[in-house]
């Protein structure tokens, strides 16, 4: 299954949570990107086991990273912001075989 997060703000303080909902634990593809004029937000993307990518960022920024999970491990994106204005756009998709 794959998703996708995407939101523009004038305004945007405090944090922001949002399950990653995969089918059967697939491995998958993590894309993000953002692009602020203002303020920062700290982004991190874990499990109840392991931290994957904790990051701070303030301008643009973007990557991916190729995820393989272990079994029935659930995921979270997890964003604070501090007086931000700007963009994110956050996707994941099954790895293509």
């Amino acid at each position: 299954m794959a998703g996708h997060t995407y939101a523009r703000f004038e305004y945007l303080t405090g944090p922001q949570e949002f399950d990653v909902k995969l089918d059967n634990n697939q491995p998958f593809n993590f894309k993000y990107a953002f692009d602020l004029s203002n303020g920062s937000i700290n982004f991190t993307l874990k499990s109840d086991s392991r931290t994957l990518l904790t990051q701070s960022f303030s301008g643009k920024a973007s990557d991916s990273i190729s995820i393989t999970p272990a079994a029935n491990e659930k995921f979270k994106m997890i964003l604070k912001a501090t007086d931000a204005k700007g963009s994110f756009d956050l996707s994941y998709a099954p790895k293509a075989n």
